[in-house]
């Protein structure tokens, strides 16, 4: 490069010149713009954290469980009481797959709880019909209760079905079971529009009480804003049903 033309160069440029107040101002000024900066971002986090925080909440949303006997006796489940003992009666289905009787506990579930959706509850990865039932130690059903005068209509209505297993009818109450399978699902504001219900098969042991074999339900809670809860219910049997009850509990 040719020396004088740099020299000229160097000369030419402007260099502005800044007295201290116009330093201190012009630091001020970048401070502020910097301070800006941060608080939009600061902004920006605590918004998202915010809707992290409430999809959280949603999700882990607390859901009580309610277990029911058939005769009536009940228990409440939750984060805070995971395990309790349900007394329930061991009861006698007469089966339309071979017409003889069948030792069976009848449970039913309800949840309760905030922004639920869809509740699915799954006790088998088996597809379960007739064909296959007497080898299945849990099953779902839906029970339809009907007037005791319907019993010809019901029965006609009914008995053809592919899932149908019993009815009976009685002067304080009638009912049809018709099989459901190894899953269901249910709306959460459709619980009491349905009589939805888990079969566990009652075996008699050699000391002569009745046991079952244990049972895990898997259940799915689907939430309004598309997030998922799970639980899984275990069920199992104490040494005698009749007089020590069932054992159910909530495991990870």
């Amino acid at each position: 490069m040719n020396m004088n033309r740099y020299h000229q160069f160097l000369n030419e440029l402007e260099i502005k010149h800044f007295s201290v107040d116009e330093l201190v101002e012009e630091c001020q000024k970048r401070d502020q713009k910097l301070q800006k900066k941060r608080i939009f971002y600061s902004a920006v986090c605590l918004i998202f954290i915010g809707v992290f925080a409430v999809n959280l909440i949603r999700i882990e949303a607390p859901v009580t469980i309610t277990v029911y006997a058939a005769e009536g006796n009940h228990i409440d489940l939750s984060d805070e009481v995971t395990s309790s003992y349900l007394a329930a009666d061991v009861s006698y289905m007469v089966s339309s797959v071979e017409e003889d009787f069948e030792t069976n506990i009848n449970l039913s579930f309800y949840f309760d709880g905030k922004n639920i959706d869809v509740i699915t509850l799954t006790c088998s990865d088996t597809e379960i019909s007739r064909k296959n039932l007497k080898s299945q130690s849990a099953y779902f059903v839906e029970n339809i209760p009907f007037d005791s005068n319907m019993y010809l209509q019901m029965m006609k209505e009914y008995e053809s079905k592919e899932n149908f297993l019993n009815i009976i009818s009685s002067e304080s109450f009638s009912v049809i079971t018709m099989l459901i399978g190894n899953s269901y699902s249910i709306l959460y504001n459709e619980q009491d529009a349905w009589q939805y219900g888990i079969v566990l098969h009652a075996y008699k042991t050699k000391n002569g009480t009745y046991a079952i074999t244990e049972t895990i339900i898997n259940v799915d809670i689907l939430l309004e804003n598309g997030k998922t809860v799970q639980r899984r219910i275990k069920i199992d049997a104490c040494d005698d049903i009749l007089t020590q009850g069932i054992e159910i509990s909530l495991i990870k």
